[in-house]
């Protein structure tokens, strides 16, 4: 019996597949992409989401008690006003407060302070109160900007970041919705649209 010849070029042989060890390069790659998919998760998880623009924010201080949470009483941190009176979130029990934390050197802080001064204005006659916290900065860097943009709800300053840390703050701006209970009603973080301010004062200042 004649052997059958096949030529070279059909002559394909498979070989055992091998696992190629990964590079230290390849597990960096792909750490990176797991806690980019982890922070992305963790935005859109936060109620309400992300609106606009935000800076991170590198915390120094320790997060003490239990974490913020709608539908629970707000934190009642004290901090000194910049007008040097020390105040806290329960001192305007009876009020909405609207908790901003915020610094002069991020971009979409100042791109909403505008709108914010203009929804105080138009409902603090009726129990609105704007508490704007500053975050590591200056008493003389945060007055001259507040003076310069025409800013008259209350500023507070966050120097040591100990109130950024108690609310668990990552991201500035980050807006807190508390009723007047003292309950907090909404948390976003990033800039909102003058259209969300609206709807959220709107919303806090409706509650029993």
């Amino acid at each position: 019996m004649k052997e059958t010849l096949v030529p070279p070029e059909e002559r394909v042989e498979k070989a055992p597949r091998r696992l190629l060890p990964l590079r230290g390069k390849d597990i960096l790659l792909s750490v990176a992409f797991g806690l980019g998919v982890l922070a992305a998760a963790y935005f859109i998880m936060v109620p309400g989401g992300i609106e606009g623009q935000s800076q991170p924010l590198s915390l120094s201080g320790v997060a003490l008690g239990p974490v913020p949470t709608v539908g629970e009483p707000a934190p009642n941190i004290q901090v000194m006003g910049l007008d040097g009176e020390m105040w806290r979130i329960s001192d305007f029990r009876g009020q909405a407060v609207w908790l901003n934390f915020w610094a002069t050197w991020c971009p979409p802080c100042r791109a909403e302070n505008p709108d914010i001064e203009a929804i105080y204005q138009e409902f603090k006659a009726q129990g609105l109160v704007v508490l704007a916290l500053s975050v590591a900065e200056s008493p003389a860097t945060v007055r001259e900007y507040a003076e310069r943009v025409g800013l008259s709800y209350t500023i507070g300053l966050d120097s040591n970041r100990f109130a950024a840390a108690r609310y668990r703050v990552v991201g500035l701006p980050t807006h807190i919705f508390i009723d007047r209970q003292g309950v907090i009603r909404a948390y976003r973080i990033g800039a909102l649209s003058e259209k969300s301010m609206r709807a959220m004062v709107e919303e806090v200042l409706r509650e029993p």
